[in-house]
Formats: C-alpha cells, sequence, structure tokens
C-alpha cells in the first residue's frame, strides 16, 4: 500500500483477504522508497529496465518472501481477457475527424509528452499501437534518430485486428516486459512466482473461440461475472490502476540528485544538456517517467 490514496488499494486487498480468509499482511511502500531500496531493486536486473513498477514489485516480492517461498501472480490476465483500455480505444472504427487529429501528432511539442493523444486516433493500427510503447519525441529532444532504435511492433494483421493485438502483446509486452519484472524481483529474493494466466492451454482455448472475438466488450467480463457472488459492483467495475507508485513525486522531490547523478556519470555528454531542465518545466507522469529512465540508464552504465 502507498500513502498517496491514488496509488493505495487497501481497501480492496482487504476485501479479498475477508472473503477468501487469506494470510493478508499489508506493506507500507511508501516508507521504503528511499534512494537505497530503489537502487538494490534496480541492481536485481541485468539490463536497464526503466517500468518503475519493478521497486513495488521488489519491496512485495521481499516481504512475501520472509514468510513463503511460492506465490501467485495474475499476470497475463489482461493480455488474455482484453483488460487494457487500450484495445478498447484501438479496435473501435475511427471517424475522418480523429484520424485528421493523429495529424496533429507532427506539430505537438516534444517537451510536452509522447503525443499518444494524437497517433492512437490514427487509422493505422500498426501505428496506433506502437504509440503507448514507443517515445520517439523522446529519441528527439534527446538528438537520437529514431532509425537507430530496433521496432519489434508489427501486428500480424492476418487475424481480426483485437486478435492481433493479443497476439502481440503475448509477443512483446508480456514476456519482456511484465513477466521479465516479476522473474527478475522474485528470484533476487528467493521467491517462485506462478502466473495461472498464461498456461499454454488456456490460451490456446481462449485464441480459438468465439471467446476472443467477443472479449472486446467484456473487457475481463468472464472474471468479474464469476465473482458478481462474491463482490459489490464498487469492487468488481471500479477503475483499473496498474501496480506502480507515485513516480511524479519522488523523481521532482529528488531532481536534484538525480541531475547531478547523471551530469556526474557516462550519460553526460550522451544528449543536451538542458534536457532534465527542460522535462520539468512540465512535471507531468509522462516526463517524470522520461526522466527516470535517463537515472535508470545511468545507475546501469555505473555498473557494468
Amino acid at each position: 500500500m502507498f500513502d498517496d490514496l491514488k496509488y493505495n488499494e487497501q481497501k480492496w486487498s482487504r476485501m479479498v483477504s475477508n472473503k477468501y480468509h487469506t494470510n493478508h499482511i499489508e506493506v507500507n511502500a511508501s516508507t521504503n522508497l528511499d534512494v537505497g531500496t530503489i537502487q538494490t531493486a534496480l541492481n536485481c536486473l541485468d539490463e536497464p529496465y526503466a517500468d518503475p513498477s519493478v521497486i513495488p514489485s521488489y519491496i512485495v516480492s521481499n516481504k512475501i518472501a520472509n514468510s513463503y517461498k511460492v506465490a501467485i501472480s495474475g499476470d497475463g490476465g489482461d493480455e488474455l481477457l482484453g483488460g487494457y483500455t487500450r484495445f478498447q480505444r484501438l479496435i473501435k472504427s475511427r471517424s475522418y475527424l480523429e484520424n485528421l487529429i493523429s495529424k496533429g501528432y507532427s506539430l505537438y511539442p516534444s517537451f510536452l509528452g509522447t503525443g499518444n493523444f494524437f497517433l492512437s486516433k490514427s487509422q493505422n493500427l500498426n501505428l496506433a499501437y506502437s504509440s503507448y510503447f514507443k517515445d520517439e519525441k523522446f529519441m528527439k529532444l534527446l538528438k537520437i534518430s529514431s532509425d537507430k532504435i530496433i521496432d519489434k511492433i508489427d501486428l500480424d494483421l492476418d487475424y481480426e485486428p483485437y486478435k492481433s493485438l493479443l497476439i502481440q502483446d503475448y509477443k512483446y509486452y508480456l514476456p519482456q516486459m511484465m513477466m521479465f519484472k516479476v522473474d527478475r524481483t522474485s528470484m533476487a529474493n528467493s521467491l517462485e512466482v506462478r502466473s495461472p494466466f498464461v498456461d499454454h492451454l488456456l490460451i490456446q482455448y481462449v485464441l480459438s473461440t468465439g471467446l476472443c472475438s467477443n472479449m472486446l466488450n467484456l473487457n475481463k467480463g468472464v472474471l468479474k461475472k464469476y465473482l458478481l457472488n462474491d463482490f459489490s459492483s464498487n469492487f468488481i467495475d471500479r477503475k483499473k490502476q496498474g501496480f506502480v507508485f507515485d513516480l511524479e513525486q519522488w523523481v521532482y522531490r529528488n531532481i536534484n540528485y538525480i541531475q547531478d547523478t547523471i551530469s556526474e556519470g557516462n550519460l553526460v555528454n550522451s544528449f543536451p544538456k538542458n534536457t532534465i531542465k527542460l522535462l520539468s518545466i512540465n512535471k507531468s507522469r509522462i516526463n517524470a517517467n522520461r526522466i527516470w529512465k535517463l537515472y535508470v540508464l545511468e545507475k546501469y552504465l555505473s555498473r557494468i
């Protein structure tokens, strides 16, 4: 749990524990977000990995390992059952006006954000999908040519669009982002994590039946229907929330430390010196994430 109510799911986790009588242990991650803990979490990775949820994942794994050796993860549920809101946004038919709005991407200032708002409205599904993962505006700020970036995003449009998105997530996003994080942070704490939703027989069943094509409007409706007898609609239909911490607060509260770390490190001559200052003008989560990426890369380079 976190002190900031925006990221605190204590209320909901207690409901689950009370209903199923589980051995419930709460961890206040806010008290552990010092520089030392963050560096310990980053050190369990053998490559620069910038998803900030690696920090709470490490803290939770560490706490679980004090009492148990095996834990269950929900990884794969969103990919299998259409839990990500981007699925709904990407599959809907786009109007002429929306496609026209997508052209505004070229005029969008790089220091404000990724431009996902514009590109996600494009009729080009590959381009729209990529906008959730790529940040070419950031590359522009760093003076890095985007043609040097290896692009692994290529939807197989031989399938229906929705199934194409699921398959792409299974090929790239789930194994290289989500499961990588849980795998490394759990192993660093000698914890074994099992993920029932990535059972290959379950995946094959969903992708080979009509359930897949009907999943778009259900938004994990299979699970929600199953839980209706146990929980209220307030629980089941609440807004989706990622496993994250208040990245903006941490980054901007420690901006001088981050600036000094990068200025004295390996990246100092790799991009314009005013980049972090420029990103600090608009103190958004997107820009905090960009600064975090530079910090993570610097800390990685400092130990290899």
